[in-house]
């Protein structure tokens, strides 16, 4: 990647955090899903959704100099999103981050969460997350398709859980 600047703009429902639709306004390369895309990328703008990462990280390196590119990313994309993979590649990303679904959710529930592991599942095997609900009194897990709610009582099954099952947080 050459100076190409790259902004990842945190998502919190309909709302965008300030300077977001600017920086929007300015890009060459949108890359986000595709729900996040049609609230809020430009239409002249060229767009890539994302399904597996990797090309969207290709679309993003191979802009050059005075070309921008925005990655939209649910709630705060450094919490476990975008962020991590984008420098992983040698992306220095500038970040306009929005609440994340776990403050969502503890806040939903009244509850403080300074003392709550957060799990994710979403592309990675759910036997880690079933362990670490098995050892702590209280955790939340990021699901994902194939690894939602459903398989993860049935890996707890004979556990003694409260499941609270929360969808489309800030949505």
């Amino acid at each position: 990647m050459g100076d190409a600047a790259v902004t990842v703009i945190g998502v919190d429902g309909d709302k965008l955090p300030d300077g977001g639709t600017e920086i929007l306004a300015s890009a060459q390369l949108v890359v986000g899903g595709r729900k996040h895309l049609d609230a809020h990328a430009p239409k002249e703008v060229r767009r890539f959704e994302i399904g597996p990462l990797e090309p969207a990280l290709n679309a993003l390196s191979a802009l050059s100099g005075s070309e921008s590119g925005v990655v939209l990313a649910s709630g705060d994309p450094g919490f476990f999103g975008a962020v991590r993979a984008l420098r992983e590649r040698g992306i220095r990303p500038a970040v306009l981050p929005a609440p994340s679904s776990v403050q969502r959710l503890m806040a939903s529930v009244g509850r403080s969460w300074d003392d709550v592991p957060v799990v994710s599942a979403y592309g990675r095997d759910l036997t880690r997350a079933i362990n670490v609900c098995r050892a702590r009194p209280a955790v939340v897990v990021l699901t994902a398709p194939g690894a939602g709610p459903a398989q993860l009582g049935s890996g707890l099954d004979g556990w003694r859980r409260t499941l609270v099952i929360a969808e489309d947080l800030g949505g």
